[in-house]
């Protein structure tokens, strides 16, 4: 996971996975789930967003982003990849 910010947003990017935790390919993929927190929070931690995925079975390499708006510019707003999905 990459991020950015700027004035009260954030911006993250990540290649979507295209297996399950067994290896088999993934084909269900219903959403990902992007946890924040202004703490060191461990991840994951009670604050998240749902972040509905284009496809069920993303092809390799796909780029997802996902832009959080209207932050307050301090505290610093922490982010970590947790690999963390679900599925239908």
């Amino acid at each position: 996971m990459t991020t950015t910010g700027h004035a009260g947003v954030l911006e993250a990017a990540w290649t979507a996975p295209t297996t399950n935790a067994d290896g088999n390919p993934l084909t269900n993929l219903a959403y990902y789930r992007v946890y924040y927190a202004t703490s060191a929070v461990p991840c994951p931690g009670p604050t998240f967003f749902m972040v509905a995925s284009d496809t069920q079975a993303p092809p390799p390499n796909t780029q997802v982003t996902f832009s959080l708006t209207g932050l307050a510019t301090e505290p610093l707003l922490r982010c970590r990849d947790s690999r963390e999905y679900e599925r239908q």
